[in-house]
């Protein structure tokens, strides 16, 4: 039976019935511990790959090397993004190992071929931008589980009819690993949750938007230009 730790105070649990005959200790961190049959609970636990327990742990303050490996894997999220929104094979290879799978879709398999067919697929969009953000990690060690909502924007620029706008609502899940100090995706799978098309209504013309830099692919985009 997996343990775990919340922070409500037993005597609320036990006044709504909800303590009967659990155990339940006192832990240094200032939380009770409590079986996870309780019913109130903030998370949950799960095995990593190498054996250690993966446990959610809402608001427990993390060690700084927990705060050093976040801030990295947070930076292979980004990252990813960059490299859709740039049409950046290099980029996006970069946030996966080599011998890592996705599940995108109708796309189920190797994650760097993957990589090397996205670029073309994406091309078929005037622009793109995704937006990663509600990052959670369940973390053992060298292994992660990582849930992220992505907020993705399509502009499909239109020959015979009006531009489109397509708005997908989804969640990235990750599994991370690290290796010789550097955390990299070894599997994602894709969830959707919500999706819309309409006619474009953006406007590129007129003096509010006149001289202001456009997004664009590698290497065009002014991004390359700014990291020299």
């Amino acid at each position: 039976m997996s343990l775990i730790r919340i922070g409500c105070p037993t005597q609320h649990l036990k006044r709504e019935g909800l303590a009967m005959g659990l155990a339940e200790q006192w832990t240094d961190r200032g939380t009770w511990i409590y079986p996870a049959r309780c019913g109130v609970v903030a998370g949950r636990s799960a095995d990593s790959e190498s054996g250690e327990t993966m446990t959610t742990e809402t608001g427990r303050v993390p060690d700084l090397a927990e705060v050093a490996d976040r801030l990295a894997m947070h930076d292979v999220l980004a990252k990813h993004s960059r490299g859709i929104d740039r049409a950046d094979e290099a980029i996006l290879k970069s946030a996966y190992w080599p011998d890592a799978t996705v599940e995108y879709g109708g796309f189920q398999g190797s994650a760097h071929e993957f990589c090397a067919i996205l670029p073309a697929a994406i091309s078929q969009y005037a622009r793109t931008q995704h937006r990663v953000t509600n990052v959670a990690i369940d973390q053992a060690g060298d292994d992660a589980r990582v849930e992220s909502y992505v907020t993705a924007y399509h502009y499909r620029a239109n020959d015979d009819g009006p531009d489109t706008e397509m708005t997908y609502l989804g969640r990235y899940l990750d599994t991370m690993k690290k290796r010789d100090n550097v955390w990299k995706i070894s599997n994602r799978k894709i969830v959707m949750d919500w999706n819309q098309t309409v006619d474009a209504t953006a406007v590129w013309e007129g003096p509010t938007f006149d001289g202001i830099a456009r997004g664009g692919r590698v290497p065009d985009d002014p991004l390359y230009e700014f990291l020299g």
